[in-house]
């Protein structure tokens, strides 16, 4: 279905407030190290902690089954899931039954990261955050990703969802300047790729 104003426009208010409320979180976030290894290390290990802390059976379980996945095949994961048991065992506590698995792998050396190839990704802390933002957008306003190669320079159609994040982030991400909306879409969608389809994370989220 075609992109209403009214959409296009709700959507810009949305991202305009998330910027305008959490902009310190946002400055923080960006400004931390952003390659594939950074991210996965940092929510991975963000992961561990809330499933440490979730007292609810069913809630532990899919949050156990997640941070599995995560550790096993995410950039960064081994080595979060090193700092996870590692902080356990330094405090005395004891490795739950869910990680036994992966300790046991880990003192076999059977789970070790693959060494990283190719140049670092400086942008996965961005993309990370706009990935989150688009599935908002698409959930809100069921609003498309981006525009077809045949509308792209129709200016009278409305925004669509990568087009409002890339101009609103701007101020913040100057070097948006310089790079089209598509070639951030497709980094996006690597991202996405590499981390969020292995854990079908929107449906177990």
């Amino acid at each position: 279905m075609p992109v209403t104003l009214e959409q296009s426009n709700q959507a810009r208010t949305t991202i305009w407030r998330f910027i305008e409320g959490e902009r310190e979180f946002i400055e923080r976030w960006l400004s931390q190290p952003g390659d594939d290894w950074d991210v996965g290390l940092d929510i991975t290990i963000a992961e561990g902690e809330a499933f440490l802390l979730e007292k609810d059976p069913a809630e532990r379980k899919a949050c156990a089954q997640r941070l599995d996945i995560m550790i096993r095949c995410w950039p960064g994961g081994v080595d979060a899931a090193r700092a996870i048991i590692a902080g356990l065992v330094s405090t005395g506590q004891k490795v739950p039954a869910e990680l036994k698995g992966v300790h046991l792998d880990l003192l076999r050396g059977n789970l070790s990261e693959e060494k990283r190839r190719g140049p670092k990704r400086k942008n996965g802390r961005r993309d990370m955050l706009f990935l989150v933002l688009l599935i908002q957008l698409k959930q809100l306003f069921k609003l498309p990703l981006f525009k077809n190669d045949a509308d792209i320079d129709d200016l009278e159609m409305p925004e669509y969802a990568m087009e409002i994040i890339v101009e609103e982030f701007t101020p913040l991400i100057p070097e948006l300047k310089k790079v089209s909306v598509k070639s951030v879409l497709n980094s996006v969608r690597k991202f996405e790729k590499k981390y969020f389809l292995s854990l079908a994370y929107r449906e177990s989220t």
